[in-house]
């Protein structure tokens, strides 16, 4: 999409930007885009480099790789980094972390790769860089090692003495802090906390001198400036983060899964149980520190050793009884893990001996899904009926009863399902299942020998037995295996393999793009650009209107479906030309330049032998 080449470019040649001057700038490129069209790539990370720093709830958008060229973060290097030549990110060189994920700052300026590692030998969970063996034999046990942002990659070199930042900045901080919260508090220390990096990047951009020269590690930084951190936040000394993140916590989830507050906090409070009982089941079934077994549920439920037993459960929230509970439950738990069922499992089945009816249809549900992770495909399908027995109109249990009918080829009870669900039939699942319906024979009355050949009246043999004929039954059949594919817990593989995959689709396309209100459309084609005609292609695009030739302009689009030229001791021709290009099986006679064919040598695209 052109906006984000475009947003890049106004933003690294011509500083942060806010949403509405950067919309102007676009709009002076012929790029017309509305806020929510820059917002969400940013947000998402699709814009390599660039960042949104919200400022009192207004948008300000910054190039990183411009806002911190030439600026220092230090760390002080450890005998196990040194060895391992990993640097840990949190905290101190945390500002910078958003830069690696792409080039030119996946590497040293001098071309040494670069990556960000979570496991290994003296690396840290939250992340570390993992550089060339080497890289740090230089440095000893405590040393300040400086971590820059050059023009070609980033660099490091030692510190032996770092500046001491200016008084003023700590009263700079709080006064960043409590922009970027934006809330409108009384003073420095009602403000919430804010992520570290962000803070980072919002003094970088008020103070051009900001980390210009290395400082101290950020670890040691925040005690100078009177700052405590909990995590990836930072607030004044002092701040309850224990209470702030359990609010911001609730807040995340009423907003995440649209839960009143007293829903949030019974999922929170499932969430906490869950954990608690998954450090058992870890603890318990696999003492080596691995993933629980999945035969784990079945062992808890028995174990009638002495053992210590499992952490004692309160009462199961009355909440969960609502669908959309149960449902945020299951992706605050277990997500898109398999292992983790089995603690899930665990904890459903001790909770359904002794809840009360108005709970047990979720719990069903809830154990079905564990099930269901686990490959037990048939004893799910069980628990989503109990489910239903118990409660029939629970929706989450129709939904997945209504899936294993569609599973089984059965449309018809599919569709009745997701309507007793509350499914219209504008839903694109329902579009689906309706087009998959089987339906009588409308060339033939009741009373005609049926088409089947047996002899019987067509109303006595096959009307209302319709099925769906080999063709339809494989595309359904290929639309359910998508399906799947997308479903828990393949999505996040699915979306593994997509990136991999798009490492090797660098495509160059071309579009014309209309404005249609406050959006783009395109009304044309998407043309592909073969790369080493990409000048040219620009070149006759950003000629004049009445310049363009339209011949040079689809000769140029069009090369990408000439044949490949093949070489041949006379030059370059085409492939699928019949001279003098040879066939396997063939060989040229000495002296003649000719092809002696081999039996079995074939033309090109024929069957016949030359």
């Amino acid at each position: 999409m052109p906006v984000y080449p475009g947003a890049f470019h106004e933003l690294f040649f011509g500083g942060p930007r806010s949403s509405d001057d950067l919309i102007a700038a676009l709009a002076d490129q012929a790029i017309f885009v509305t806020g929510d069209q820059l917002d969400d790539p940013v947000d998402a990370g699709e814009i390599p480099h660039v960042v949104d720093l919200v400022d009192d709830d207004r948008s300000l958008y910054v190039a990183l790789d411009s806002l911190l060229h030439e600026r220092w973060f230090t760390h002080r290097v450890t005998a196990a980094e040194i060895a391992a030549s990993v640097l840990t990110v949190e905290p101190d060189l945390k500002p910078l972390m958003l830069l690696t994920d792409a080039p030119p700052f996946d590497r040293l300026e001098d071309g040494s790769p670069i990556a960000e590692v979570f496991t290994g030998e003296s690396v840290d969970p939250n992340g570390s860089l993992l550089f060339p063996s080497g890289t740090l034999s230089a440095f000893r046990p405590g040393d300040l090692v400086g971590v820059g942002v050059g023009a070609g990659g980033l660099l490091i070199k030692a510190v032996n003495q770092p500046a001491t930042p200016p008084a003023e900045w700590a009263a700079l901080v709080l006064e960043a802090m409590a922009s970027a919260d934006g809330a409108g508090n009384d003073g420095p220390h009602d403000a919430a906390p804010v992520m570290l990096d962000d803070l980072i990047w919002r003094l970088c951009n008020d103070d051009v001198t900001a980390f210009v020269d290395p400082l101290l590690p950020l670890t040691e930084l925040l005690d100078w400036w009177g700052l405590a951190r909990f995590g990836d936040f930072v607030a004044p000394a002092g701040f309850d983060f224990q209470g702030w993140g359990v609010g911001h916590r609730l807040a995340e989830l009423a907003g995440t899964y649209l839960l009143t507050d007293e829903q949030a906090v019974a999922v929170l409070a499932v969430k906490g149980v869950f954990l608690d009982l998954m450090r058992f089941v870890d603890e318990r079934f696999a003492p080596g520190g691995g993933p629980a077994n999945a035969e784990a549920a079945d062992d808890l439920a028995a174990d009638g050793s002495g053992a210590a037993g499992p952490p004692r459960l309160p009462a199961v929230p009355l909440e969960l009884a609502d669908p959309v509970v149960a449902e945020a439950v299951l992706w605050e738990t277990i997500g898109e893990a398999v292992e983790e069922a089995v603690t899930l499992g665990a904890l459903v089945e001790s909770w359904e001996a002794v809840a009360t009816r108005r709970v047990r249809p979720a719990l069903a549900w809830l154990r079905g899904k564990s099930l269901e992770r686990r490959g037990k495909i048939l004893e799910a399908e069980a628990a989503f009926d109990e489910s239903l027995s118990l409660e029939p109109s629970f929706d989450n249990a129709l939904v997945d009863m209504a899936r294993y009918a569609a599973d089984r080829g059965d449309a018809q009870r599919a569709i009745a399902l997701l309507e007793r669900a509350g499914f219209d039939e504008q839903d694109p699942i329902m579009v689906q299942l309706r087009a998959y319906l089987p339906v009588d024979r409308v060339d033939l009355g009741r009373n005609d020998p049926c088409w089947c050949g047996s002899g019987r009246k067509y109303k006595h043999c096959h009307l209302g037995r319709a099925q769906l004929g080999p063709a339809e039954r494989a595309t359904w059949l290929y639309e359910k295996a998508v399906r799947f594919a997308h479903d828990a817990p393949y999505g996040e593989l699915l979306l593994d393999l997509a990136m991999v995959r798009s490492e090797y689709l660098n495509e160059l396309l071309t579009t014309r793009l209309l404005p249609a209100g406050e959006s783009m459309a395109i009304l044309g084609g998407v043309e592909h650009v073969p790369p080493h005609l990409l000048d040219r292609t620009l070149e006759v695009l950003g000629a004049q209107q009445n310049e363009v030739d339209p011949v040079e302009l689809i000769t140029i689009l069009s090369a990408r479906f000439s044949p490949p030229l093949v070489k041949t001791g006379k030059g370059e021709l085409p492939a699928g030309k019949q001279e003098p290009v040879v066939q396997a099986g063939a060989r040229r006679s000495p002296g003649t330049g000719r092809a002696e064919v081999h039996p079995g040598a074939r033309r090109p695209g024929s069957g016949e032998l030359r």
